[in-house]
């Protein structure tokens, strides 16, 4: 496939995205060399890119993108490196990635060169706080740079080229081409948007005669789960769903990848007959399921293959996990933001199944709340909407007949999409509107 192709299906997931995403990503255009095959790798939901994982020789033979979440400017969570290579498999390893406290690329500068096939050569990461519009610092803030052939401009492709995202953007993946090196690279941009739900948490230094102790290392997301959980901390929760993130996304041991001429094949992921398997169950649950085939429907049609193995793989799930994440690491772009949309509707459509099987009591006898349903014709707004309905709705028809929104009810309406909640608002003001 090539790389226009695969970025005009990522695209047309992306846009759907929107109810998720209020800014559309925007892809620069890739520079290097003309071989290779075309790829495109972004970071999952807000997270931002900070650097890169290389197999490196005399030019850069494969790479990785790392990416992280950013809870300030200056904090962010521990590095996710994408599983997939992109490239070739021979090289040394070389990590080049942002400092701590300035974990956004600011701007990426690149050396393709080469006398008969142009490929990257070097890389320079200019780096700043999580934040748009930062200046490009004086000097790069983490370089690979291998020996020069001195062959700039005698090939079309050869030279210097800084990738810089568009004011109001910073990075979020990279597009570009590759076989067995890396041969052209270019930014995918996004909007920056901090996790302000998770803080780092740092270990507080004893006291000794009125002299604070210096502090001690700070803690991993994992180990500050831990902590919560056994605190029976409130943010307990949410450390550990951003822990089990951090841990999907680690790389996995003897996986390797292959150029495939319509998508790259990935040796150890699931056979196709395993892949048949979950995407025929998950046929069964949307045709059985009104709102998810609703989802699926509003999908691009590249996207909704990605759909079927999702809603197949999570079945009656409630928790995310590596054995599945696996299903998800191994589908081309288009097909990962299917299997993302069945996630976002699975998790919390089974862990609130009472809640739902109520609202359909609820729908079916109250002409009212259907119509309110309706209004807007979205799957997750529906899905949001019912869950609202079981907690807030008539108790004579099953539901807990809640009469305010307290700190369960906004734990749960955390856990669904935007397009979620604005359902589950709008359900829940109906309800409390009236006297039941």
């Amino acid at each position: 496939m090539r790389l226009t192709s695969i970025v005009i299906a990522w695209l047309a997931c992306a846009s759907w995205a929107g109810s998720a995403h209020a800014q559309i990503d925007q892809i620069m255009i890739v520079k290097g060399g003309e071989g290779g095959g075309g790829f495109v790798a972004r970071c999952a939901g807000t997270d931002i890119l900070t650097g890169f994982d290389l197999m490196v020789a005399d030019d850069i033979d494969s790479l990785r993108p790392i990416c992280i979440t950013a809870y300030t400017p200056i904090a962010a969570s521990l590095p996710h490196v994408f599983t997939q290579k992109f490239g070739g498999d021979t090289g040394s390893p070389v990590r080049i990635i942002c400092p701590a406290k300035a974990p956004a690329i600011v701007a990426a500068e690149i050396l393709a060169e080469g006398r008969e096939t142009v490929v990257l050569n070097s890389i320079k990461l200019y780096c700043s706080p999580a934040a748009i519009n930062q200046p490009q610092p004086q000097y790069p803030s983490a370089v690979f740079d291998a020996p020069h052939t001195g062959s700039t401009g005698e090939v079309t492709g050869n030279g210097w080229y800084v990738h810089r995202c568009p004011p109001g953007t910073v990075p979020v993946g990279i597009t570009g081409r590759s076989g067995i090196w890396v041969d052209a690279l270019g930014l995918i941009c996004g909007a920056m948007r901090l996790d302000t739900s998770i803080r780092p948490v740092p270990s507080i230094g004893r006291v000794n005669n009125g002299t604070p102790a210096p502090p001690g290392p700070r803690k991993t997301i994992c180990e500050a789960a831990v902590d919560a959980r056994a605190r029976n901390s409130p943010a307990a929760a949410n450390l550990e769903r951003q822990c089990a993130a951090i841990q999907a996304a680690a790389p996995k041991p003897n996986v390797s990848v292959a150029a495939s001429t319509d998508r790259i094949a990935v040796l150890g992921g699931p056979t196709a007959a395993e892949y048949e398997e979950v995407r025929a169950r998950g046929v069964v649950i949307w045709q059985n399921e009104a709102t998810a085939a609703a989802i699926r429907n509003s999908l691009p049609p590249v996207c909704q293959r990605g759909f079927d193995i999702g809603l197949g793989v999570w079945g009656v799930q409630t928790a995310p996990g590596p054995g599945k994440q696996r299903y998800h690491d191994f589908l081309s772009p288009p097909e990962q933001q299917g299997f993302d949309a069945a996630a976002a509707f699975a998790l919390p459509n089974n862990k609130y199944a009472g809640l739902v099987a109520v609202a359909l009591v609820i729908n079916k006898a109250d002409a009212a709340v259907r119509k309110a349903r309706r209004a807007v014709n979205d799957g997750f707004y529906w899905l949001g909407f019912d869950i609202a309905s079981g907690l807030f709705g008539d108790p004579k028809a099953g539901s807990q007949g809640s009469k305010v929104l307290g700190s369960g009810a906004i734990a749960i309406r955390s856990e669904l999409n935007p397009a979620g909640q604005n359902g589950f608002n709008a359900s829940m003001q109906l309800h409390l509107s009236r006297k039941y």
